[in-house]
């Protein structure tokens, strides 16, 4: 599998070598990608952004990166970068996502990419007005074990239920994952989202019928767990739940007619700092057969992110998939908080 993706891949650039990044925020995320960059052979980070000039200085240092900006729009000025990560807070992705795309340069948006579905569209359109690739940073999508599991799906029979967890303590009040401002979407938006991919892994691009979300909001008015439920015709589900309460856990199950797929590290692979670790999943058969499936080779997510993103970008097609997939995670997302508003389910069809 490994060598056939370096083959598509290859296929899909173009005469120009390498992509040209820029990053807008220090954000610790973005440390992890710019490591990805430097990694990449068909990506170059070329300048971080802060609006305090000293931070990006002291990011540029340690990451090595080229050149440090001191705002924004200076950074977005800059004519020899190709495409911008974008790790602000939830409340800024529409200004900036906008602003980038008017200057003609890609997007790779963080999670959750916004607050509402409307916001998400309006990024989306000026995206496509300016001809500019846009794409989530959910990094485990672009992992090989994701598209190993794809392909061992059919192997599970009829696909009936996904079940989903991603849990972290978090209770830093100074964390902006607590702010309901900068981040309105708590911890729906930042664990949930994974979780709700995994609900898309499973069920692919179908429009759920209904959902039914209940939510824990603090003190302060931020979202601090939540539990949702998601109904597909014929009785088929999937059902999550995402805390800042409790100790670090992930997994998902697909759970199908004839077998069950498990996988326990699916955001952030737990051995993924050794260099002897490898990904893995695992099927569950009846009588307690179990098949355990493992990538040939350690490889980090961040990296396959970033490398699928500019291979694209250096293709020259502008493909949609991506946003699609963006679009139909934010609706079932908006539409799990509206019921957790309201204390009552949400029709999507």
């Amino acid at each position: 599998w490994y060598q056939r993706r370096v083959r598509e891949l290859k296929k899909m650039s173009t005469n120009k070598k390498v992509i040209r990044w820029g990053i807008l925020g220090t954000a610790s995320i973005s440390k992890t990608n710019v490591k990805a960059m430097h990694q990449c052979d068909i990506a170059e980070v070329r300048a971080i952004a802060s609006r305090d000039l000293l931070k990006a200085q002291a990011f540029a240092k340690e990451e090595n990166v080229p050149i440090a900006y001191g705002s924004y729009e200076e950074l977005l000025n800059d004519p020899e970068i190709d495409a911008v990560y974008i790790p602000l807070p939830t409340n800024m992705h529409v200004e900036w996502v906008t602003k980038t795309a008017q200057k003609g340069k890609h997007v790779l948006c963080d999670k959750p990419t916004a607050s509402s579905v409307e916001e998400l569209k309006q990024m989306i359109e000026v995206c496509k007005q300016n001809n500019v690739l846009f794409m989530d940073g959910v990094m485990w999508s672009h992992h090989p074990r994701t598209t190993l599991i794809k392909e061992n799906l059919h192997r599970l029979g009829q696909i009936l239920r996904v079940n989903s967890t991603f849990d972290w303590r978090q209770l830093d009040p100074n964390n902006i994952r607590l702010n309901p401002v900068l981040e309105p979407l708590g911890a729906l938006g930042d664990l949930g989202w994974y979780c709700i991919r995994a609900c898309i892994l499973g069920f692919g691009s179908e429009l759920p019928e209904k959902v039914v979300g209940f939510g824990q909001w603090n003190e302060n008015g931020a979202l601090i767990a939540f539990t949702g439920v998601i109904f597909y015709s014929g009785g088929r589900s999937c059902s999550f739940e995402c805390s800042f309460l409790i100790g670090e856990y992930q997994a998902f199950e697909i759970c199908g007619s004839e077998a069950i797929l498990r996988c326990e590290d699916f955001v952030w692979p737990f051995g993924e700092k050794r260099e002897d670790y490898v990904s893995q999943f695992e099927i569950h058969f009846p009588l307690g057969k179990t098949e355990v499936i493992k990538i040939d080779r350690p490889i980090k997510h961040e990296e396959e992110l970033i490398r699928d993103f500019s291979a694209i970008v250096l293709s020259g097609k502008r493909e949609t998939n991506w946003e699609e997939l963006t679009l139909l995670n934010q609706t079932i997302l908006n539409a799990l908080l509206e019921s957790a508003k309201t204390n009552k389910p949400v029709l999507l069809k």
